[in-house]
């Protein structure tokens, strides 16, 4: 599995883990989070959590303020 794979991956659970719970998750929060572990930015690493979200129906707060 490359790195990418993996991370989206990674960004599944933890959308899952917001599905139907109180709060929302933050995308640059996250991708901040990712970019520690992996070889992406943390803008590249965004775009993948907001696309995931969408294709999960999981609503995000955009962390760009």
């Amino acid at each position: 599995m490359t790195d990418r794979e993996q991370m989206i991956e990674e960004i599944r659970e933890r959308l899952r883990a917001f599905k139907g719970a109180v709060g929302l998750p933050d995308s640059r929060a996250m991708a901040t989070q990712l970019a520690n572990s992996y070889p992406f930015t943390v803008e590249e690493i965004r775009v993948l959590v907001i696309e995931e979200a969408k294709a999960a129906g999981v609503q995000l707060i955009d962390g760009r303020a």
